[in-house]
C-alpha cells in the first residue's frame, strides 16, 4: 500500500470517531429546526436521532456522503443509493425528490458532489478494503464520474480516457482543483501486485495527461493556520474551533485539526491543518475534520457535536450558537447553506462502522 493511501486511510480513522466531550456545551434555547433519519433510503421527519440501524462499512452504509446546491435546492449525495434534492421553502414541509439507481451506486463510495451548469457531478468509486460485495460483482464497471440532470431525472456517465482505456482500474481518490481541471488516484490491484497511476483531466476539452503523484499530493496539501494572514474573519473562526476544541488550560497536545473550507458553490475545497506542539510523540492522537462554509463576508464551522461559530460584523466578533444534543456516538460531519436554510448530514459512529444517519435542518432566517 502507497504512503498516499495509508496516509489518506489513517485520517479517515482517526477522524471517523466521534469526539469524548470537547465542546462544552452549555445550556441554550432550542433552535428552529427538524430532524430527519434515513430509513430504507427514505429521509422521514422524527423527534430526535435514534440509534436503530445495524452498523456497516462507511464505504457502504447508506448515509449523506456530501452536499450541494443547484438552483435554490439543496442536493444530497446518498451512499449505495443516488442522489436526493430538498426544496425548502418552509421548515414544515421540506420537499425530497429521489434519483436513486442501486445499479449505479450499490456497493460504491461517494466522495464529491458539485454544480456543473444545471447538473451535478458526482465522483464515486469501489472500495476493495471496506465492502460487503465483491468488485467483480457489480453489474456495472468501469466508472467514476456521473452526472444528474435534475430536470431530466437521469444519469449520464463521464468517462475519462484513461478510464475508457483501462475499465479495470478505479479511481479511489478525486480532487475538483477548479471546475475546469480535475485530478484522478487510480489504483490496480490484482494477486500479484498494487499498481496507481495519476492523472489530471481537462473536463471542457475532455483531454487527460499522466501526471507525477507529488503534484497530486501537492494539490491535497493542508496549508497550516498559522501561515494565514492575520486579522482575518477565516483566522478568527478556525482560531475558535481551537479554542472549543482545544482548551489551552487543559494542555491538549494529542487533538489534532483538519479544516475544510466551502467558499460559494464551485466543489472545489480549500484545507487547512492545526497540529498543537507534541502531538507527533501523543500516547492517543485524535484527528477531527471540521466543516466550514464561507457566507457572504462571514465564516461559519460546524463542530461534531453541534456547535456553530460564525463571525460577525467586527473583525473579533464570534457567535455561538448550539444545535439539540445528541446521543454519544451520533455527529454532525457536513453542512450547507441555500438561502435562510442549514443542512447539516450526522450520522452515528463506531470507528470504521457507520449506524444511523440523516439530517438536520436549521432556520437561519434569524441571522440576517
Amino acid at each position: 500500500m502507497n504512503k498516499l493511501l495509508l496516509s489518506a486511510l489513517l485520517i479517515i480513522l482517526l477522524s471517523s470517531c466521534a469526539p469524548k466531550d470537547l465542546e462544552h456545551i452549555t445550556e441554550a434555547k432550542t433552535l428552529p429546526g427538524k430532524w430527519f433519519i434515513l430509513r430504507q433510503g427514505h429521509f422521514e421527519s422524527t423527534e430526535a436521532p435514534s440509534t436503530s440501524i445495524p452498523p456497516q462499512p462507511w464505504t457502504v452504509q447508506s448515509r449523506v456522503a456530501a452536499l450541494s446546491a443547484l438552483e435554490h435546492k439543496v442536493f444530497l449525495a446518498v451512499n449505495g443509493l443516488g442522489i436526493v434534492s430538498l426544496d425548502i421553502t418552509s421548515l414544515s414541509d421540506p420537499h425530497f425528490e429521489y434519483f436513486y439507481d442501486p445499479l449505479i451506486f450499490q456497493n460504491r463510495t461517494i466522495t464529491s458532489l458539485f454544480p456543473d451548469k444545471r447538473t451535478l457531478i458526482c465522483h464515486l468509486y469501489f472500495n476493495t478494503l471496506l465492502n460487503t460485495a465483491q468488485q467483480q460483482d457489480l453489474k456495472i464497471q468501469g466508472i467514476s464520474l456521473i452526472k444528474l440532470f435534475p430536470g431530466e431525472g437521469i444519469y449520464r456517465f463521464i468517462i475519462p480516457p484513461f478510464q475508457r482505456q483501462n475499465p479495470e482500474w478505479e479511481s479511489v481518490s478525486f480532487l475538483l482543483r477548479d471546475q475546469d481541471e480535475f485530478l484522478f488516484e487510480w489504483k490496480h490491484s490484482s494477486p500479484e501486485e498494487t499498481l496507481f497511476h495519476y492523472t489530471r483531466l481537462n473536463y471542457r476539452e475532455q483531454k487527460e495527461e499522466s501526471v507525477d503523484r507529488l503534484l497530486f499530493q501537492d494539490s491535497f496539501a493542508f496549508q497550516g493556520v498559522n501561515d494565514l494572514k492575520y486579522p482575518s474573519r477565516l483566522v478568527l473562526v478556525i482560531n475558535g474551533v481551537i479554542k472549543k476544541l482545544i482548551p489551552a488550560e487543559q494542555g491538549n497536545t494529542s487533538t489534532a485539526l483538519h479544516f475544510l473550507l466551502k467558499e460559494g458553490n464551485s466543489g472545489v475545497i480549500k484545507r487547512y491543518e492545526y497540529y498543537p506542539p507534541g502531538f507527533s510523540s501523543a500516547r492517543d492522537p485524535e484527528l477531527y475534520t471540521i466543516n466550514l462554509v464561507k457566507q457572504g463576508e462571514d465564516f461559519i464551522a460546524l463542530l461534531p457535536k453541534g456547535t456553530l461559530l460564525r463571525t460577525g460584523p467586527g473583525e473579533k466578533d464570534i457567535e455561538t450558537l448550539y444545535l439539540p444534543s445528541t446521543p454519544e456516538n451520533i455527529i454532525f460531519t457536513d453542512f450547507y447553506i441555500e438561502d435562510n436554510f442549514l443542512v447539516a448530514a450526522w450520522e452515528e459512529v463506531y470507528f470504521i462502522n457507520v449506524g444511523t444517519a440523516g439530517i438536520f435542518i436549521l432556520d437561519i432566517s434569524f441571522w440576517h
